[in-house]
């Protein structure tokens, strides 16, 4: 009889029925929430931000992303650079607005900070922007002006959303505008030059400055067109300040005029194509060469005098200063000799570098 019957749901009683379906998912959310949060992966994750210095609120944030894109290996994706990245590009990826973006951008970095997932050990790889290193100058131009010359760039501040890049000349950006594509040119020392091609996001003002998303596809470019060694040996230099006007043809002027500065201080690496060194002294000016004398060996040839131009400084502590040379009137007999020196030098230091099983053994 009762088979025969209609069945009739009122408007609430749908309601009801679907407020207890979502109070049931509510609840294995709850469930599942605290099973990952008891388990030992997550105590673990917990007790290495503790560790690390984390606080609370950004605890809450990292576990709120983590749970999302690693909930199966959130210590995974503290410990290792690579894992904290692809889990930053998707969460990032899944903020719209700009100032959001940059908000969360900013508190990832801080966090990432905390962590020690901010640096990129010299002469590792890049894997994209945001190994980025700030405060480095880099070169870049528009990426459809093949003739445009590349023009000096500072990297003003890099968050886990966005980079910003600060002209040597409020004019170089003059006629830039958000949606541009952007051709940059980034060294990482001990490594390669990156080549990347990233789109403008939007352009601050007060101090100028151009804002682009992260890339994560660089094109890594070889650095150095010789291998290089460890050269640790006194260093004589006399330094040279190019006038502007000779700069096209700075051998002329350096045949003819006298250093304005003797400098003294440590080789430390040599290549045919230059040398790094350790200065005694504050950093030379821009325009800068050096005239330096390379003793390598009877073996090889009799020592010899060479110009270099610096194109790199870094100051240290105490009044020193690390700079790296460009040679600037080698000759390819010279060069010959330094890349023999410097292939013997490589071959006998991994001859006596002990293998695994060996140093196991020595221990």
């Amino acid at each position: 009889m009762f088979e025969s019957l209609p069945v009739v749901l009122s408007p609430a009683l749908i309601a009801a029925l679907v407020g207890c379906v979502l109070v049931l998912i509510l609840i294995l959310a709850m469930l599942r929430y605290r099973q990952a949060a008891l388990s030992p992966e997550w105590q673990e994750a917990k007790q290495y931000a503790d560790v690390k210095g984390l606080a609370p609120d950004q605890w809450l944030v990292l576990a709120a992303m983590l749970k999302r894109y690693a909930a199966d290996s959130p210590y995974e994706a503290l410990t290792y650079r690579h894992e904290y990245d692809r889990c930053v590009r998707e969460q990032i990826d899944a903020i719209t607005g700009t100032s959001q973006r940059e908000k969360m951008g900013e508190l990832l970095r801080e966090i990432r900070d905390a962590l020690g997932l901010d640096t990129v050990p010299e002469g590792a790889h890049w894997t994209s922007t945001l190994d980025l290193e700030e405060k480095k100058k880099i070169s870049a131009r528009p990426a459809d002006e093949a003739s445009c010359p590349m023009r000096e760039f500072y990297i003003k501040r890099v968050n886990d959303a966005y980079f910003y890049l600060a002209p040597r000349k409020t004019e170089m950006v003059a006629d830039v505008s958000p949606g541009s594509g952007y051709l940059i040119h980034a060294c990482h020392d001990g490594d390669a030059r990156y080549e990347i091609v990233a789109e403008v996001a939007a352009i601050r003002s007060n101090p100028v400055r151009l804002m682009f998303g992260h890339v994560f596809e660089m094109k890594r470019l070889q650095m150095r067109a010789h291998e290089r060694s460890a050269y640790t040996r006194p260093a004589s230099i006399e330094l040279f300040v190019m006038p502007e006007e000779w700069i096209n043809d700075p051998l002329t002027w350096l045949y003819q005029n006298e250093p304005v500065r003797q400098g003294s201080g440590t080789f430390m690496n040599l290549s045919a194509g230059g040398f790094a060194a350790m200065l005694l002294d504050s950093a030379p000016p821009t325009n800068a060469y050096a005239r330096v004398t390379i003793t390598l060996g009877d073996k090889y040839m009799p020592p010899f005098t060479v110009f270099a131009h610096i194109v790199d400084t870094v100051a240290l502590a105490s009044d020193r200063t690390l700079l790296r040379a460009a040679f600037a009137d080698i000759t390819p007999t010279q060069q010959e000799a330094i890349d023999s020196y410097v292939a013997d030098t490589k071959r006998q230091n991994a001859s006596e570098t002990p293998k695994p099983d060996e140093a196991e053994q020595a221990q």
